[in-house]
């Protein structure tokens, strides 16, 4: 079972590496996945209930948020604590820093330590996730940003107040050594960092949202005669409803009366509206523009293709990249490594100078500059915007591996029919014209678009009996007690009644309008092309010759498929194969990115990495560089995440770097990060050139 959560409580990439890792340990969980800018979980397990699951997440000081629930980590959540921290933070900085600058402030020195400790106090209480999750990481022997975090401020914090105590016992002297302020203000910006943060990862997720938002809550159903508004969870199968010009359809459905024209670019990313009639399939969330339509409602509110689309959108947005492997090793081993460089730091400098306070800011300094939030953020980020970005375009992405992997291909191969080809296959039998009804009914059941082409050329007077289709081969059946056989030989397709020719079969298909100009876009970004079909030589070769393709095989069986394929990967070559039928789920699955046809058969979508919803090819050319920006948005965010830590950790060390500063500055570069991957929605698409 695969499935998909929200996480509440994740501040870093650390944490989200910790929660994979206790869960990919329990029993009966095959993998789970953490995506730590989509805050979702991508889990397959089996054999364990979905509540231990959520126990094991809670025992490390997390939460799985039911999707009606509100996050505290959600943008609305995570502002409010910043008000109430910066409220706090004015006066504790002004009553630290007043005497400083020639400031009136209290005279009493004991109250006023006293006032500065009770706000410091109210301003971790406000950020006390940060101490709640961080302790309870560190005792675990797994800290992350957060223990970073909890350990400099409660330093910070604990040494104020024990130069509070001396300031009790009569020590004024020891109103210097205050750092009350530095504690509040750190936990005060960090929490700037965090609104941000959740601020960008709103508009991250802002594709996925607007796809959900597409389907309306109700519909109008018609009953007895009647029309009867119900909320789409009541619709049934088989219900008849109605949409008028200008509503969204409310579920998929087939049109059972009535004609218009139906806007389904949010789906397809196609801007010209289909005309829609009587037969005709319409689809959840797509706008009725001219004409009222009957239909009859063929899946529930789970199952519309809307539905399943931002499935796969969010199931790609809870994946990593092979590239995120590195920056995850990286963080699983940071967070200690930090540890154990500030306190290093702190103790030199205090052998050094001798001067307690200064070798505290050290140590503060180093643990707050050194969180890995950017490098968490680095990938998820960009993953999640790429695969709602893609979405728009009708392209829809399974994975964040697929992802990566795409902009990485060198041979694109390509089925013929349907695919390159309209698939509207016209017939011509050369033989008897007295035996086509015969010939017509042996056809009738099957998909195959020559089969259709094949089953039109006569009305269907007779029934098929033991119909048998042979991918890639063609069809058998029992027709009026005669044995029917249609299929390809020997570069032709032959019709045999009880195993004696009785003529052939000319098929004509034209290339899919827009496929030239898509293949001519992929030739210039440097892929290889290379047609694959089932179809005799010579037919074949008219559609490649049309398309600008020069290397094509035909005759192939969908087994000749994988295996030419295969023989590409083996040669060295990263393959992607585009096809939308039955016979090319095989080819899909070896190639090491399958493209389908949303328009193909649900077999080939379901064994493909990349889907396109409309039928022009282009998608593929926008996918692979939707894919090469993406992936070159994440290594200008690890390269800067990077430079980061490795010149802001010395600068600390070497006593440079004031905390506060230091926190700011921490809080910055995550949102750096997270502004640099929102880019990719402004991404604009050369078709000319990759």
């Amino acid at each position: 079972m695969k499935t998909t959560a929200a996480i509440g409580g994740m501040t870093c990439a650390s944490c989200a590496a910790r929660i994979e890792r206790a869960l990919n340990k329990l029993e009966g969980v095959k993998k789970a996945s953490v995506n730590l800018a989509a805050e979702k979980l991508t889990i397959e397990y089996e054999r364990v209930p979905f509540e231990t699951i959520k126990a094991r997440i809670a025992a490390l000081g997390f939460s799985v948020l039911d999707k009606q629930a509100a996050s505290e980590d959600t943008a609305r959540a995570a502002l409010n604590k910043l008000i109430a921290a910066l409220v706090l933070a004015a006066p504790l900085l002004y009553l630290a820093m007043a005497p400083m600058v020639g400031l009136t402030t209290l005279s009493d020195p004991l109250l006023n330590a006293a006032i500065q400790a009770a706000l410091a106090l109210a301003i971790m209480a406000v950020g006390y996730r940060f101490y709640v999750v961080g302790f309870r990481s560190l005792f675990a022997l797994s800290p992350n940003m957060d223990s970073l975090i909890a350990i400099g401020t409660s330093s910070a914090f604990g040494y104020s107040l024990f130069n509070t105590a001396l300031i009790a016992l009569g020590d004024a002297r020891a109103a210097h050594n205050l750092y009350y302020e530095s504690a509040g203000v750190i936990v005060a910006l960090i929490l700037l960092g965090k609104t941000l943060e959740a601020k960008s990862k709103s508009k991250a997720n802002d594709a996925l949202k607007s796809l959900l938002d597409l389907a309306p809550k109700t519909a109008t159903v018609v009953e007895n005669g009647k029309e009867i508004e119900k909320p789409i969870d009541e619709i049934a199968l088989g219900d008849a409803l109605i949409v008028k010009p200008g509503g969204h359809i409310p579920i998929d459905g087939e049109v059972i009366d009535g004609q218009s024209l139906v806007d389904e670019s949010m789906l397809t990313g196609e801007s010209r509206p289909i005309a829609k009639t009587a037969g005709d399939a319409i689809f959840a969330g797509t706008i009725n523009q001219n004409g009222a339509l009957t239909f009859r409602a063929v899946a529930t509110k789970g199952e519309t293709a809307l539905m399943q689309i931002a499935r796969m959108v969010e199931e790609a947005q809870g994946s990593k990249a092979p590239i995120a492997r590195l920056a995850d090793t990286i963080s699983g081993v940071f967070t200690p490594i930090v540890c154990a460089v500030a306190i290093a730091a702190g103790l030199t400098q205090y052998f050094v100078s001798g001067d307690f306070a200064f070798a505290l800011k050290v140590f503060i300094s180093t643990l707050v500059i050194a969180c890995p939030c950017a490098l968490g953020l680095a990938t998820p980020t960009a993953i999640t915007i790429a695969a709602g970005l893609a979405s728009k375009r009708g392209v829809l992405i399974r994975s964040g591996e697929a992802l990566e992997r795409l902009g990485k291909v060198t041979t694109i191969f390509f089925d013929k029919t349907g695919t390159l080809t309209e698939g509207k296959i016209s017939a011509i039998f050369n033989g008897d014209q007295a035996l086509l009804p015969l010939l017509a009914a042996a056809e009738a059941k099957s998909e195959h678009p020559i089969g259709r082409a094949i089953a039109a050329l006569a009305p269907i007077e007779f029934e098929a009996r033991r119909f048998e289709s042979i991918a890639g081969v063609g069809v058998k059946a029992v027709v009026e007690g005669k044995a029917i056989e249609i299929g390809a030989e020997n570069g032709e397709i032959t019709a045999k009644i009880d195993g004696e020719r009785v003529g052939s079969f000319a098929a004509s298909d034209q290339p899919k309008a827009g496929a030239k100009a898509a293949i001519d876009a992929l030739k210039a970004q440097g892929a290889k092309i290379v047609a694959l079909t089932g179809d005799n030589a010579k037919t074949a070769e008219a559609v490649v010759a049309a398309l600008g393709i020069e290397r094509f095989k035909a005759g192939l069986r969908p087994q000749d498929k994988a295996a030419e394929i295969a023989a590409a990967q083996k040669a060295g070559e990263i393959t992607a194969f585009v096809g939308d039928g039955i016979n090319d789920a095989i080819a899909l699955a070896q190639a090491d990115i399958g493209v389908a046809i949303g328009a193909g058969t649900d077999i080939a979508i379901k064994s493909a990495d990349i889907v396109l919803m409309k039928r022009d090819l282009i998608g593929v050319t926008e996918a692979i560089l939707i894919s090469r920006a993406t992936i070159r948005n994440i290594k200008q965010n690890l390269f800067w995440a990077f430079c980061y830590n490795a010149l802001g950790i010395p600068i600390a060390c070497l006593g440079l770097l004031n905390p506060m500063i230091a926190a700011l500055a921490m809080s910055l570069s995550s949102v750096s990060v997270a502004a640099n991957a929102l880019r990719l929605k402004t991404l604009k698409l050369d078709l000319s050139a990759s």
